[in-house]
Order: structure tokens, then sequence, then C-alpha cells
């Protein structure tokens, strides 16, 4: 059944545009809508675009403005997105989410399955870090955290012991820490003179500022008991100072503390006298070694054995080498010593060599009243006869 034609005063006719038939469907205002060759008649509610079934006369569908609505929207966004700034925030933007995701999922996942220190493992054989100070410096309990444990700062705490040149401290099986230190070697002790009374001694015994290692290093000790009144670190503090006290000894005396420079000089030739007494063959070791703020080199030798001394009490002299040619001054005393002076070591006080040749000696004081009341004696016999 054909659709009713429209009114004529509701529409107004339409001319077909210039150069275009009527078969075309466009019209101008005023000519008479297009027949269909079917009984069914066409409107157009715009010129050029029939409508479809069910469409209004006046404009388009309601889908039809919706999908043009969102054919904008997507044609909008893909130009924004089509811009590198943008796309640059976008990214940037899911990959931290993603690690925030991954991290807190991680964190949450650890909280989860956490559980205290149980112990704390000394795995190395040391000679001052011990068990006991182990536990003090890396607490385990009920109030730590396994996983969570700041491995870092436990590895601080330990390298800061003076005689520890490393430390390692890893998470094991059971809920257990393992520790392995690794000390300096105490070499020689060190002795700052300009921080005493100038002789490197007070009251007969040295006072330690420092120790050289093995390696050379100068390794300065506490000024106190910074480590706590705990057992185990005033044990350790101590076991070092006894160990210190047993080793040669390094005297500085100078304007400014000990630097590493200073210790290698010291280093240097502590091994050339050494070297020197072994060839010599002499029965003799360094005791102290000791360095003058004007660089002048004195050295104390000791011997508790009788060895090439005639004496049977023990040898302890101080040898004065001054600071120039002190190779050819050592080789000079290892020959007089040879030659006879060691029958009287035992009561020489000090060896001066500081002379072009030949060498001065001065005598302890119970050798030199001695030698008096012999002379004396001498003396008492000649006017006897």
């Amino acid at each position: 059944m054909a659709r009713p034609q429209m009114h004529q005063s509701h529409r107004l006719p339409r001319q077909p545009v210039r150069g275009q038939s009527a078969s075309a469907g466009l019209y101008r205002r005023g000519a008479a809508p297009a027949q269909s060759s079917g009984a069914h008649t066409r409107y157009f509610s715009r010129p050029g675009r029939p409508t479809s079934r069910g469409a209004s006369r006046l404009g388009p569908s309601f889908w039809q403005r919706f999908s043009a609505t969102v054919g904008r929207c997507w044609a909008a966004l893909t130009a924004f997105s089509s811009s590198t700034r943008v796309r640059q925030t976008c990214v940037h933007g899911g990959i931290f989410a993603f690690w925030l995701l991954t991290f807190g999922g991680a964190y949450a996942g650890l909280r989860a399955l956490d559980k205290p220190v149980s112990a704390v493992e000394l795995m190395s054989e040391n000679q001052f870090t011990t068990q006991r100070l182990i536990d003090e410096l890396v607490p385990s309990g009920p109030d730590t955290s396994f996983y969570l444990y700041d491995l870092r700062q436990a590895q601080r705490t330990l390298a800061e012991l003076p005689w520890v040149r490393s430390a390692s401290v890893l998470r094991g099986w059971s809920g257990k820490l393992k520790v392995t230190v690794e000390e300096h070697v105490p070499a020689f002790a060190w002795s700052d003179i300009s921080e005493q009374n100038g002789e490197g001694s007070v009251n007969g015994e040295y006072r330690f500022s420092a120790f050289v290692s093995k390696d050379g290093s100068l390794i300065e000790l506490p000024a106190g008991e910074v480590y706590g009144d705990t057992p185990a670190s005033l044990s350790a503090v101590e076991n070092l100072r006894s160990t210190i006290s047993m080793l040669p000894v390094f005297e500085w005396n100078g304007e400014f503390s000990a630097t590493q420079a200073q210790s290698d000089d010291f280093l240097v030739q502590y091994d050339e006298i050494t070297r020197v007494l072994e060839t010599g063959e002499l029965d003799l070791s360094v005791a102290s070694l000791r360095k003058s703020a004007a660089g002048s080199w004195s050295v104390q030798l000791e011997s508790l054995q009788s060895g090439v001394s005639d004496a049977s009490v023990p040898v302890s002299f101080e040898l004065r080498l001054g600071s120039k040619d002190l190779q050819s001054r050592l080789q000079r005393f290892v020959t007089i010593y040879n030659r006879g002076l060691h029958r009287d070591a035992s009561t020489i006080a000090y060896a001066d060599l500081r002379y072009t040749s030949g060498l001065a000696i001065g005598w302890q004081k119970q050798a030199e009243q001695d030698l008096t009341d012999k002379k004396l004696q001498g003396l008492g016999k000649n006017g006897k006869s």
C-alpha cells in the first residue's frame, strides 16, 4: 500500500539542480517530489540523502546521531593518542603502575610469609671477633624480620670495628644469618710520642694509638670504649691491646698525627734494619723503631738469648743512627759488634753511630759503677805495693 503523499502546503516544491536530470533524485525547493518505480513514495530529509524506513522526514534518526557522536569521539581520541608526548606519558604511567603492583604484591607476600631471625652464625675463625660480639652487633630474635633484615647495615656495623678488614652477612637456611669476617693481622704497634711525654711511654708502658697490619695499613684504635660496656666488646678491645703490646713498636714524634705515608716509611726502614742484622748473623731483633721530628732514626735492639753474647742476662740497648747514611752506619755497627763488642752487650745502654767513623758507647749505670769499682780496686792494690 502506497504511503499518502505529503500535502503541498507542508513542503515547498523543489526544482531539479542545473545540469542534472530529475532521475538523479536531487531537487530544489518548489519541485515536485520524486516518484519511485514502485508503489512506494520516497522522501528526502536532505538534498541527495534519502531517508530509510522509520526515519524522521525532518532529520536523522537517534541511532544515526548516536553513531555519528561515537565516531567523532573516536576520531578525537585517535588524534589525541597519536601525539608522541601523550604516548610516552601513557607508556611511563603503565610501567610505573606495573612495578608498583609487582613490588606491592611482593612486599605483601613477604610480610605474609616472613619469620624472625632464629640465629646469627660466625662462619670464619678470627682472633678478635667472637661469636658473643657478633650476637651483640647483629641482633636476632622475635623482633627481627628474616626477609626484611637490613644486611648492608649489619655489614657496615661490623666494618666499623678497627680490626675488621671486610665483613659479609648473608641469609641462610632455617631463618639463620651467616657472617664472615676478615681481620687485619697486627704486625707493629704504633705509639704517637707527640701525644705523650716525649719519651714514648708513660710509667714504663706505651700508649698505643694505632697499629700497622701485615699488609702495611695504619689502623687507628678507638679513643675509648666506643662499642659499649658489654662484656664481649670490652673483651675484644682488651684482647687487641694485649696483642699489640707484644709487637715491635713504631714511635712517631712529630707535630701532627701519623699518616699512611709515615707508616710506609717506617716499614721500609724496619725491613732494611732487619735485613742487615740477619746478614751479619746477629742474635738481635728490633724491639722498637723511633723517628724524631727532625727525621733522626733510632732503634731499640734486644735479645732474650745468650747467642753470641757472653752474658746470660737479656740484651737491650739503643742504636742511634741519625738521619742519613743509615745503611753504611748499620754495616759499621755489625762489624764492630762481631769483633768483640758483643761480649759487653748486656751492659750497653746505647751505641751512637752519628760519627764519620767508629761509634760511641753509653754504658748502663750498674756497668759504670762496676767499672769504677774495678778502677778503685786497682789503685788500692798499686798503693799497697
